[in-house]
């Protein structure tokens, strides 16, 4: 999922927040994949609203959680672990 780099802005996900919402607390792992493939940004791309950040924050954490239960180990060595393929 990571691999296809397809990046949106904050006005794809802010004109249907209600939307993205909906992928934060139904949606599958590979949904929530998505949602933090293409609001990442790396160090050299710092323009990230707050909103999107939030955003970004909170599929990061349900995707650890699922990695996390997947793989056995703690939230936060997942969260790591996501954020090196992210910036792979």
């Amino acid at each position: 999922v990571f691999a296809n780099s397809r990046r949106f802005t904050l006005g794809v996900f802010g004109d249907d927040r209600p939307a993205t919402q909906y992928y934060l607390t139904f949606a599958v792992a590979v949904s929530i994949a998505e949602v933090v493939r293409d609001l990442h940004r790396s160090a050299d791309q710092p323009d990230q609203s707050y909103s999107e950040r939030q955003m970004y924050q909170a599929a990061l954490d349900r995707l650890a959680r699922e990695l996390a239960a997947v793989e056995k180990i703690d939230e936060t060595a997942a969260a790591t672990k996501l954020e090196k393929l992210l910036a792979a």
